[in-house]
């Protein structure tokens, strides 16, 4: 189940959204959903004591506005509401996605997940890296227009190199957010069985044709030939 920690009165509202985002994170990936805990600091300041006596030693982590550890996450109330939920529907995506995965050194496929499921149920996101205006992709057709004018041009940033890349730049970040909506879409009966070959070992290539039986070279074509008409 999911409990919420917090001294705010938010808390009820908390614990709504985090199960919303637990229940299309099982549709999509399959599994059970274990245990999980969320706290939500009230301020900056309990925000970096949390971040100094539960993970200690890691710099930058305070300057984030959430926390995936092994059991539990944990974000920083804003002064927005909507914005507070925003942060706790991505974080638990994350740590959705994390449990089926692993941490992984190419985040593609966490981002785009957190990202498009954040999207869906807040209809915003601006956590994302690279999100730019306080609505992210969510801003009407901002990123769409992005990739569809990469495409045009023929500039469209490689899915071969997205899956091995550590730090995605800007135009990788849009791939995948799109990208995994394709899959999410068009090819979801398979996320699971990727998402256990990438915990298992595989390479991200290697788990993406072991889950849809296609190279990767395949699957993007076909996702630009779906991305062209949307």
């Amino acid at each position: 189940g999911i409990s919420v920690l917090g001294t705010g009165g938010l808390l009820a509202q908390v614990l709504k959204q985090a199960l919303a985002a637990r229940s299309l994170s099982l549709g999509l990936l399959g599994g059970d959903g274990a245990d999980l805990r969320v706290v939500v600091a009230e301020d900056a300041a309990q925000h970096k004591a949390y971040c100094e006596a539960r993970h200690p030693g890691i710099p930058g982590l305070v300057d984030d506005f959430y926390v995936v550890a092994a059991s539990e996450v944990e974000v920083l109330r804003a002064e927005q509401d909507e914005l507070t939920f925003e942060r706790v529907a991505f974080a638990v995506a994350l740590w959705e996605v994390r449990q089926r995965c692993g941490e992984v050194a190419h985040p593609w496929f966490e981002v785009g997940f957190a990202g498009n499921l954040t999207r869906r149920l807040c209809s915003r996101v601006s956590l994302v890296q690279h999100a730019g205006e306080a609505v992210g992709p969510a801003e009407t057709g901002r990123w769409k227009r992005t990739l569809k004018q990469l495409l045009a041009a023929e500039e469209t940033p490689s899915l071969e190199k997205l899956m091995v890349t550590r730090d995605p730049d800007e135009t990788q970040v849009i791939l995948a957010h799109f990208f995994v909506r394709w899959l999410c879409q068009d090819k979801p009966g398979a996320l699971g069985a990727f998402c256990a070959a990438v915990k298992g070992g595989e390479t991200m290539p290697a788990a993406m044709k072991q889950a849809w039986l296609q190279e990767p070279q395949a699957m993007e074509r076909a996702f630009l030939a779906w991305f062209a008409s949307v």
